[in-house]
């Protein structure tokens, strides 16, 4: 049992050490990737030979050079940088095919770098921004290898010949969705074969901008109105389909097999210009929406024909010669009568399904009468054109047009000679190859019945309608706003009563301010007139103020000199009259001197003092009277201020204006008494004068010096002279009166 057990574990572990060595060799067996690992970058369907990039940089193609030496097709889409060097391709030899998409490219630079023998044969800057043309010339004479150059969505505005007569050498050029206006290639262009120019600007062409080497042509979703097409040998295949033309081109182009026009503006189709183009096989006139008349048989050599969403009731009996392989006729209003479905009998074979649930004609003599067919109503915009299509039941009728009332011969047809005769009718309206009645503008002199008459030539038999030519006026209701005259009347009332509203707001706003501005004026002149009455009044109240002022201390002035004088009279007498006696009586003398002295100098004393409070009073009240007439000033200021609603700033400059002129006395006197009227003011004479005084200071003070003397005391300026003394004689003491004693001091 044991021996058993050992066997199977040792089975086991050998089994498990196979497995692992099968492991290993399996993991060191590992296949190698083709596409080496490069940020940004993927092999398409892992082909190392066709790249995609995303977000890549020129840093980015050097290593592309490294890794991918072999690729021929790469595909980067946005670059991050605004110009593209193509001199950093000259790694990548084997690149044939090269795209640039989705990107914000604004030039082309390093084009001098690459060689002519580089094998690009294909290059795209689709949905960039380039729109320098002459890099793209420059491009071409460097690599003359360059087949195929797509730049569609970019910002080209003006295709011209290239520079120095350098020759543009690219076959294939795509420029759809650009801002091309004009074309002015002339020769430049000679190997060019295919020309795609879907979505530009162009709105005419020239005989000389397109290169007579064009095998390919588009002009798909331009707003063109005239196209002037050169003799183009090689031309195959030309597409004006959702362009603004409302008749085909003339064509010299022999080989042309395909021509397209779908969702047209054309309102009459001269089908029988298309009969010398033998190699045509190939025509579309689908979404042909004002599609009325149609001339001509289609030629036999078309095997695809297209007419779609018209406005055509029938064709011509013989329109079609043979049945085309491919038709498509759908989505048209054709009448279901046997006489007017003969044009069927061709075709009913192979396209019966175009026809469900109608019994088609088998031949042309099930219909043994002559009918005619006419739209009832023709409905044309005011200033618009349109064709009237009368059809009949008959190969080769000869049509009549007649205007119905007047009667009035407009023209003649004849289908089987194909002779037009021309009546009476005006400018506006005549009748065309086919028997259509064109009318070329439409107007409220050609709103009438119109009476198409067919006759069989060399029978009695007609038949006749009248149509009803009325203006369309449905237009005015469009959805469009730009061409709805109901749109546009209602938003020109809009805007009339807008600018009407603004203009009254204007005119309310604009008198409201003259008027404002006006009694700004006259309140300011009144203001002005006031300020200068109270500054002229304040100017003399503070005159008169000032005058009474120095009056009074000019009074009180001399008073106090002359009692200053007295004093001293008084005191000089009796010191003279005691100097006699000094020598007996010098004791006596001595003290009754200072005694005199100290008499003196008390009443001195109660001189100052008194011209001192007097001053004081006068101070006071001349202060009382300054601030009396500061405080109404201040007063007709705020008065004036809050009854014309005006601005300190505008007052003070008004009262600085007024302190420096100088008005007259009686100017003065005039806007004083207008002031007082106003602000009712008493009188100045009953109000309380007021004087000016000075210090006390300016008094003068005397001493008597040791010779007995009087001079002016120091606190006196030194300027002051002194004071004359004389010494009263005898004989006049004698005879005067007695001097006082010391007593009588």
């Amino acid at each position: 049992m044991y021996i058993k057990l050992s066997l199977s574990l040792l089975f086991f572990s050998l089994l498990n050490v196979g497995y692992s060595y099968k492991l290993l060799d399996e993991e060191i067996n590992l296949p190698t990737s083709l596409c080496p690992t490069l940020i940004g970058c993927e092999c398409v369907n892992e082909d190392p030979s066709r790249l995609l990039c995303d977000g890549i940089s020129s840093s980015t193609i050097n290593q592309i050079g490294i890794q991918y030496p072999t690729v021929t097709h790469l595909t980067i889409r946005k670059w991050d940088e605004k110009s593209f060097n193509l001199g950093l391709l000259y790694n990548l030899t084997s690149l044939t095919q090269l795209h640039v998409i989705n990107s914000w490219v604004t030039h082309l630079t390093g084009i001098t770098h690459l060689s002519a023998t580089f094998p690009l044969r294909q290059l795209s800057f689709n949905n960039n921004w380039l729109s320098n043309w002459t890099e793209i010339c420059q491009l071409s004479h460097q690599l003359p290898g360059l087949d195929s150059l797509w730049l569609n969505k970019n910002s080209f505005s003006v295709l011209s010949e290239c520079q120095n007569g350098t020759r543009f050498n690219i076959k294939e050029l795509q420029l759809n969705y650009n801002e091309i206006s004009s074309v002015e290639w002339n020769n430049s262009a000679a190997t060019l074969q295919s020309l795609s120019l879907d979505g530009t600007s162009l709105t005419s062409l020239g005989a000389h901008a397109i290169p007579s080497s064009l095998h390919h042509l588009s002009l798909v979703s331009t707003p063109l109105e005239s196209v002037d097409l050169p003799a183009l040998p090689l031309l195959r295949s030309l597409d004006l389909s959702h362009t603004k033309l409302k008749s085909i081109p003339h064509l010299t182009t022999p080989l042309l097999e395909s021509f397209t026009m779908n969702a047209n503006e054309m309102q009459h189709f001269d089908i029988s210009s298309l009969s010398s183009l033998s190699s045509l096989t190939n025509v579309s006139l689908g979404e042909s929406h004002q599609l009325r008349s149609i001339y001509g048989l289609l030629p036999s050599s078309i095997q695809s024909f297209t007419l779609t969403h018209s406005l055509l009731t029938s064709l011509h009996p013989s329109f079609f010669r043979s049945s085309p392989s491919v038709l498509n006729i759908s989505n048209n209003d054709w009448i279901i009568s046997p006489c007017f479905l003969l044009w069927t009998i061709p075709i009913k074979d192979k396209h019966s399904s175009l026809f469900p649930n109608v019994t088609l004609p088998g031949k042309k003599s099930d219909c043994d009468k002559l009918e005619v067919n006419v739209p009832s109503r023709v409905s044309v915009i005011n200033g618009g054109e349109t064709y009237v299509q009368c059809q009949s039941s008959y190969e080769y009728a000869v049509v009549e047009w007649w205007v119905y009332r007047p009667a009035t011969f407009l023209g003649r047809f004849d289908e089987r000679t194909g002779v037009l005769t021309k009546g009476n009718g005006s400018d506006v309206v005549e009748v065309v190859e086919g028997a259509s009645l064109h009318i070329k503008f439409a107007s409220r002199d050609i709103v009438e019945r119109y009476v198409c008459i067919a006759r069989v030539r060399g029978s009695n038999e007609t038949a006749q309608e009248t149509t009803v030519v009325r203006l369309d006026f449905s237009a005015w209701y469009s959805i469009d706003i730009l061409d709805s005259v109901f749109w546009g009347c209602l938003m020109s009332a809009t805007l009339a009563c807008a600018a009407s509203f603004l203009l009254n707001i204007t005119w309310i706003l604009s008198r409201k301010s003259i008027l404002w501005w006006i009694q700004r004026a006259e309140r300011l002149s009144r203001v002005r007139k006031m300020v200068e009455a109270i500054e002229k009044y304040r100017q003399r109240q503070m005159d008169t103020i000032h005058d009474n002022y120095n009056k009074k201390v000019q009074t009180m002035r001399d008073t106090y000199h002359q009692q200053v004088d007295q004093l001293r009279v008084g005191y000089s007498s009796q010191v003279e009259r005691f100097r006699d006696y000094r020598t007996a009586q010098m004791e006596n003398v001595h003290s009754h001197l200072e005694t005199l002295r100290d008499n003196y100098q008390q009443q001195l004393h109660r001189a100052r003092e008194y011209g001192s409070r007097r001053a004081e009073m006068l101070w006071e009240s001349y202060e009382r009277q300054m601030n009396r007439v500061r405080m109404f000033n201040l007063q007709s200021r705020l008065k004036m201020m809050r009854q014309y609603n005006l601005k300190q700033r505008y007052i003070n400059k008004l009262f600085e204006s007024f302190q420096k002129e100088n008005a007259d006395a009686e100017t003065m006197r005039k806007h004083e008494e207008e002031v007082r009227a106003v602000l009712n003011m008493a009188d100045d004479s009953k109000l309380p004068p007021l004087s000016r005084s000075s210090s006390f200071y300016s008094l003068p003070e005397y001493i008597v010096d040791e010779d007995g003397n009087l001079r002016p005391s120091p606190l006196v300026p030194s300027s002051s002279s002194p004071i004359p003394f004389n010494r009263p004689n005898r004989s006049e003491a004698s005879s005067s009166s007695p001097l006082p004693g010391p007593s009588n001091l």
